[in-house]
């Protein structure tokens, strides 16, 4: 009987953190970013997520008016003067690596031939995280003429990391997948 109550009060305790995770975004983004990712986003009619699946963070709308994209840029200009503009750079390059991963996991998957992921990626997930770092991009390059004659020196380097990041999310994936087999041989 204690041992049943024990379990229940560990299930009661336990079982609810696992259910409902908050906002999870993998480890990508810090708590500082995610602040700046979430007040941005807001500001602009966006909101993030994370896939699972794809361990991919992903950024959508439900607005589709291409007018009301002009109007929602100019509320995103009036967000950043609160978040300060080292933190605003080192966002932007963040979410510029991650506009890289999702399409290099996009190719892969073209490559591999997993139509099901690529059209996920390609007609989903891409085009608005684009149009997000679109948004980002003006706001980061317009305040900053300094940081502007560095930008495409910094994108190669960050193309570079996002490489090496798919190359090794590609090896843990194959390392989970021989575990799965493994177990599954061995009944674990």
């Amino acid at each position: 009987m204690k041992l049943r109550l024990s379990i229940m009060i560990m299930l009661v305790i336990l079982f609810p953190l696992n259910i409902f995770p908050a906002r999870f975004t993998g480890d990508y983004f810090s708590t500082e970013e995610m602040e700046i990712l979430a007040a941005t986003s807001k500001s602009i009619g966006f909101d993030f997520g994370y896939d699972f699946d794809m361990n991919l963070v992903y950024i959508f709308t439900n607005t589709f008016n291409k007018d009301d994209a002009a109007d929602k840029n100019k509320k995103f200009t009036a967000l950043p003067e609160k978040i300060t503009k080292e933190a605003l750079k080192k966002f932007y390059e963040k979410v510029f690596k991650l506009v890289e991963i999702t399409s290099l996991k996009m190719e892969r998957f073209k490559d591999q031939e997993v139509w099901k992921n690529y059209t996920y990626i390609n007609k989903y997930l891409l085009p608005y995280l684009e149009r997000y770092f679109k948004y980002l991009e003006n706001e980061v390059l317009a305040g900053d003429q300094a940081y502007k004659g560095m930008v495409a020196e910094r994108k190669k380097a960050l193309t570079q990391e996002a490489k090496r990041f798919v190359r090794d999310d590609e090896i843990r994936e194959k390392i989970k997948s021989m575990e799965k087999k493994r177990r599954r041989r061995w009944n674990i």
